[in-house]
């Protein structure tokens, strides 16, 4: 099928009437599908307006307005996609997925993922409904020529490493794994915290995906088939 891009800008137009929320960073950090910042800039003309989206709601109508606008002059889906901050991505497409091409999917789902700093922790996308977008997408549509390359030569068998730290060790048994063991350990120290890399085996046949485009060699796979999973090496000192 085709992309209903009509479809498209609805969903986005929708989340763009989601409430601005506050955090407790800073006043000027906020969590919303457009902006991670309450001071926003518009285009006005040959120069930018900036506004508070939070001072009044004349500021926070005036730039929905104007993201409105640019929705619906953006003329592909994946330009509407770019507009979203990156934590929305996923969400974005959940609510989209029905509306794309099997190309657009494929596309959009791999650069949200890929882009996203804490893909799992979407909180508007479980992990399940992730791992039925990836069984969705199709492989050569969402993977470049040389990582889908990887993806059809992998062995029956391979072992994978993940890397977490004290913030995200809930969630040791995570979609992204590395099948590089130095990779796992920069996630597993990045933060100069505790941290633990996991190794584990899984069957070529549960891994969705693999991506190489940040260096990461990454795989996504199906957690509930991971096998053999221990403790591979400890990164710093627990608290």
């Amino acid at each position: 099928m085709k992309t209903d891009l009509k479809s498209v800008k609805t969903v986005a137009e929708a989340l763009l009437l989601m409430p601005v929320g506050k955090t407790k960073l800073t006043p000027l950090v906020v969590t919303h599908p457009f902006t991670s910042s309450a001071m926003v800039a518009i285009r006005s003309g040959e120069s930018f307006e900036t506004l508070d989206i939070l001072s009044s709601e004349e500021a926070l109508e005036k730039w929905q307005g104007y993201i409105r606008k640019e929705i619906s002059e953006a003329d592909t889906a994946f330009r509407i996609y770019m507009m979203f901050n990156k934590p929305y991505a996923l969400t974005f497409l959940k609510y989209a997925q029905m509306f794309l091409s099997d190309e657009d999917f494929a596309t959009i789902l791999a650069c949200a993922w890929t882009a996203s700093e804490n893909p799992h922790d979407d909180c508007n996308v479980s992990k399940s409904e992730l791992l039925d977008m990836f069984r969705r997408a199709k492989g050569n549509l969402m993977m470049e020529e040389d990582e889908y390359k990887v993806y059809t030569e992998l062995p029956e068998t391979i072992t994978v490493y993940r890397g977490v730290t004290d913030f995200n060790a809930h969630n040791y048994r995570g979609l992204a794994w590395s099948l590089d063991p130095a990779v796992a350990e920069w996630f597993a120290g990045r933060f100069g915290e505790h941290g633990i890399v996991y190794r584990a085996k899984i069957a070529r046949r549960h891994v969705l995906a693999y991506f190489s485009r940040r260096n990461e060699a990454e795989t996504v796979i199906d957690p509930q088939f991971l096998r053999e999973v221990q403790k591979y090496q400890e990164i710093g000192k627990a608290q």
